[in-house]
């Protein structure tokens, strides 16, 4: 009896960690998509000043000419 109670705590063991875990991993991948949709954000806002140095650069080039 005691060496099923045993193995019946260690399965409880291993579940918990299991459980664990998961949240954990489920947490770290929350976190990954917060800092993806950031670092799209940014990269939007770099494109978008891009393409507006690059206007400006041809308006000023329109003007030397």
């Amino acid at each position: 009896m005691r060496e099923f109670e045993a193995e019946l705590e260690e399965e409880r063991k291993q579940r918990a960690a299991a459980v664990n875990a998961r949240k954990k991993l489920e947490s770290d991948m929350k976190d990954m998509e917060q800092q993806v949709e950031m670092a799209n954000k940014i990269k939007d806002d770099s494109l978008k000043q891009l393409r507006r140095t690059q206007q400006q650069l041809k308006d000023y080039q329109k003007e030397v000419q």
